[in-house]
This record gives C-alpha cells, sequence and structure tokens, in this order.
C-alpha cells in the first residue's frame, strides 16, 4: 500500500532541506548573511529519517527472524540507495582528480575508496571524516540500519541485543567512548529511526481518531515551537536533545498521516507533492553540488555578483526550482531506468 500523505511529508522534508542548504551557499560564498533566520537542513532530514524507519519496518516487519529473507531484503535496499549514488558520486570524483583536488584525493587510502562507494563511515586522522559527496553522510546512518534490520532478519534476539547496546552508548553517560566509530554510532540519527519503526508498529492496530488527531497537532507543535525556537536563536545544527525531540514530533506527525489515509482521508494527493517526493532522493543527491556550482559561476562575474545582492529573492527561488527540476530531471532519466535495470537483473 502507497501511503500518499508520507510522500508529501517527504515532499516538504526536501525543501526544508533545499532552501537552507542554499541559504548557507551564498552567505559563504557571497558574504550576504540575510538567511540566519531560515530553520537549519537538520529539520526536514529528521523526517527523513523517521520515514525510513517506518518504511522499512512497514515493508519488512513479517520479515523478522525469517533468515530466508535476507536476500530479497538486501537486494532492494541495494537498488534503492546505490545506484544513483554511483552515478553522482563519479562525475564529483571525476571532476575532483581531473581539475580541481588532486592531492586530497590521492591521499585516500585504500578503506577510503571501499567506504566511499559502499556507504560506510570513514575515519582520517582519528577524527570522522566527511564523504566525498557531502550529502552522503546521511546515507551512512541509513545504511547502518538497513544493516541493522538485516540482522534481525536473521536473528530477532540478536538485533534486540545489539539495539539495546546503541541505546546504552546514547544515554548512559558513564560509558566513555574514545574512537572515532563509536562516536559515530552514538549521534542520534539512530535513535530517530527507531521513532519510524515504532509509528509503523503502532499504526498496524485500529486507532481513534481521539487518540491520532491529538498525536498529530502535538507532533506539528512540538516541531513547529521548536523549528520558531531555532530560527530565533540563528541554531544551523540541531543539538542531539532538539534533534531527538524533532524526530518524537515527526514520528508523531507520520502516525497521524497514516491513520488519516487509513480512514480515507489523504493530505496532500496533489500531483506536484506526489512527484517531489517520488523525486527526493535525486534532488537531495544534487542540490548541494549544483547549488555551488550555480553560485560559483555567478560570482565570477561583476554581473552576476550585482544579480545575486540586487535580486537576492528571485535569484534564490531561481535557483531552487532549477535545483528541483534538476533533480525530477536525474529522477525520470537516470535513477528510474537504473532501478528497473537492476530489478531485472537481480530479480526483484
Amino acid at each position: 500500500m502507497k501511503l500518499q500523505s508520507l510522500q508529501t511529508g517527504r515532499a516538504v522534508a526536501c525543501l526544508l532541506v533545499l532552501v537552507p542548504h542554499l541559504g548557507g551557499i551564498i552567505t559563504e560564498l557571497c558574504g550576504i548573511d540575510k538567511f540566519g533566520w531560515m530553520v537549519s537542513g537538520y529539520t526536514g532530514l529528521n523526517y527523513f529519517f523517521v520515514l525510513i524507519g517506518f518504511i522499512i519496518f512497514y515493508a519488512h516487519s513479517g520479515d523478522i527472524s525469517v533468515p530466508s529473507q535476507w536476500l530479497p531484503y538486501a537486494k532492494k535496499r541495494f537498488i534503492r540507495i546505490y545506484p544513483i549514488y554511483w552515478v553522482l558520486l563519479i562525475i564529483i570524483l571525476s571532476k575532483r582528480i581531473l581539475f580541481a583536488d588532486k592531492a586530497e584525493t590521492k591521499i585516500l587510502s585504500l578503506y577510503s575508496w571501499v567506504a566511499t562507494f559502499l556507504l560506510l563511515p570513514q575515519v582520517r586522522n582519528n577524527a570522522v571524516a566527511s564523504p566525498v559527496l557531502g550529502v552522503a553522510w546521511t546515507l551512512e546512518y541509513e545504511i547502518i540500519f538497513y544493516f541493522y534490520f538485516l540482522v534481525l532478519i536473521l536473528n530477532k534476539k540478536v538485533g534486540i541485543v545489539i539495539g539495546v547496546a546503541v541505546i546504552l552508548l546514547h544515554f548512559c553517560d558513564f560509558i566513555y567512548i574514545s574512537t572515532p566509530y563509536l562516536l559515530f554510532i552514538q549521534q542520534p540519527y539512530l535513535i530517530i529511526f527507531s521513532f519510524g519503526v515504532f509509528a509503523a508498529w503502532i499504526t498496524g492496530y485500529e486507532i481513534a481518531p481521539s487518540i491520532y488527531i491529538p498525536l498529530g497537532l502535538l507532533g506539528g507543535g512540538i516541531v513547529t515551537l521548536l523549528s520558531i525556537k531555532e530560527s530565533i536563536e540563528c541554531i544551523k545544527q540541531n543539538s542531539m536533545s532538539h534533534q531527538l525531540i524533532f524526530g518524537i514530533g515527526f514520528g508523531l506527525i507520520v502516525i497521524f498521516l497514516v491513520c488519516m489515509e487509513k480512514n480515507g482521508v489523504i493530505i496532500g494527493a496533489n500531483k506536484i507533492f506526489q512527484l517531489l517526493g517520488a523525486a527526493s532522493y535525486s534532488i537531495y543527491l544534487v542540490h548541494i553540488p549544483l547549488f555551488w556550482m550555480i553560485v560559483s559561476f555567478l560570482i565570477k562575474t561583476h554581473t552576476g555578483a550585482y544579480i545575486i545582492s540586487s535580486f537576492l529573492i528571485p535569484v534564490f527561488i531561481i535557483i531552487v526550482l532549477i535545483g528541483v527540476a534538476s533533480g525530477i530531471g536525474l529522477h525520470f532519466f537516470v535513477e528510474k531506468p537504473l532501478i528497473l535495470f537492476f530489478r531485472k537483473r537481480l530479480h526483484v
């Protein structure tokens, strides 16, 4: 069952990521600091983390403790994440090797090259390193969550033990963490996935409107008030506590949206929202490199710099629309054909 309301939420969250990212790029490259009021791009990302947790449990809860299902599950996750990511990654790496960051690219170790392509966390100079394709850091957490759910499919008891261990790493101050890999795991994102899992589990039961409507209002209130607070305080990176609170809020919103749709009320069935939601992964992957390229090109000339400074809002909107349109084009002409190709090849 395709849930259109969640697809609409995906579209909105995508825009909540794009807009502050473009604001940050313009501020950094042009020195125009008029975007401090924007909520952090992490706000929209928290919805994606909750949604991923929901989708995986919603689609695969029946596979838990059914080891024979591990391969079909792994194939579906591979097809969803890697092919289009590899296309963008190869383009970015080719640009760096041929034109710009040859020295930085050459110092990558063999593990770093493998980790870059497989979306595994990387450590350089005893610290967690940023991936080549900047937005891929979120995919690294997504892959870890997929592996965790794979463990649940193979052995539920082992999965529960690992889940408890991760929770202890997050909330027990007496556990001293010194290695970058454990610090990576200790970030709140794996916990935020669990809010989506809980939402999928609870919506498997019949919930009365007298319960899910107040839950939706509460979730909407949490997200709205915290967003306003961060905008007023110009917070550009959510604290761990803020991220967890956003995760709770979005989890409640997901429960509300799913329950409403199960009762025949679809929020945001508009075709544009559905298209943006479907193309959100491609839009997410391409938007930062594209925004950097556009803004960098404009500021190279006095005319371009003048246009940005004099017509900031129209230029901002146009660049966002270009990013969205490019992502939609990438979705239709690259991502979808790749998915169909690998589904046939892998018999999914």
